[in-house]
């Protein structure tokens, strides 16, 4: 049996397997997700699990948009929670959203929803979402993995001489 999305407030009827995909590869959590439909989300993981191996389809993301992103850009904060909540999202891809999220326009997180307000978008709601569950200290100027500084030529010439380790005659 097709379940039928249409008690829901925006009454759109959506008549769907919940798996089913359009033509840019998107199912109908996709959608909801990217227009930050919070309560159709909800419906989702209320009917279908993620923990569920048999709904890893409905939730598994296109090949070209990651699920943190289009979450982002509906510009729902909620929506975010909800997917970073439901372990669609990894740490790792939490926090490398972060390191983007600086270079995505606040116009652009205004979702798809008619009738949205100019004051809408709540990038710094996302950002506090991101920083609560990606463990982001922001007053770090990098969450990016500590790496060796790079040393000036200068600085490799002195420490080359100062080696206690004797090159091989």
């Amino acid at each position: 049996m097709r379940p039928c999305y249409h008690s829901f407030p925006h009454r759109q009827t959506l008549d769907a397997e919940p798996d089913e995909r359009n033509s840019q590869g998107l199912t109908a959590f996709h959608i909801a997700l990217m227009a930050g439909h919070v309560d159709i989300m909800k419906h989702f993981f209320e009917e279908y699990p993620t923990k569920d191996s048999d709904h890893r389809k409905i939730y598994a993301p296109p090949s070209n948009q990651p699920l943190l992103s289009m979450a982002i850009v509906s510009g729902e904060p909620e929506a975010v929670q909800l997917i970073i909540e439901n372990k669609l999202v990894s740490k790792a891809e939490i926090r490398e959203a972060w390191q983007t999220l600086p270079k995505i326009p606040p116009t652009s997180m205004q979702g798809n929803r008619p009738g949205k307000s100019k004051n809408f978008p709540k990038p710094e709601q996302i950002r506090n979402v991101l920083m609560h569950f990606g463990g982001i200290d922001p007053d770090e100027e990098s969450v990016e993995p500590e790496s060796t500084p790079s040393l000036t030529p200068a600085e490799l010439e002195e420490s080359s001489t100062n080696s206690s380790i004797a090159p091989k005659t």
